[in-house]
């Protein structure tokens, strides 16, 4: 599986998860727009958009 964390502080993640790989891959925008990049994929999303999938994440974790 893979985990997603959002934070200020990589070298942290980094250093509480040992051995395991962790890998950057968005960084913070003024625009209101999520932005990822992971080898040659990339995804850019609004913020409603973002708002639209977190409604729907807790939704089904209900």
């Amino acid at each position: 599986g893979r985990l997603l964390v959002q934070t200020t502080d990589p070298e942290a993640v980094a250093a509480a998860v040992g051995d395991l790989p962790v890998f950057r891959i968005g960084d913070v925008t003024t625009d209101g727009a999520l932005s990822l990049a992971v080898g040659d994929e990339s995804v850019s999303l609004s913020a409603d958009a973002v708002r639209d999938h977190r409604d729907v994440i807790e939704r089904e974790l209900a």
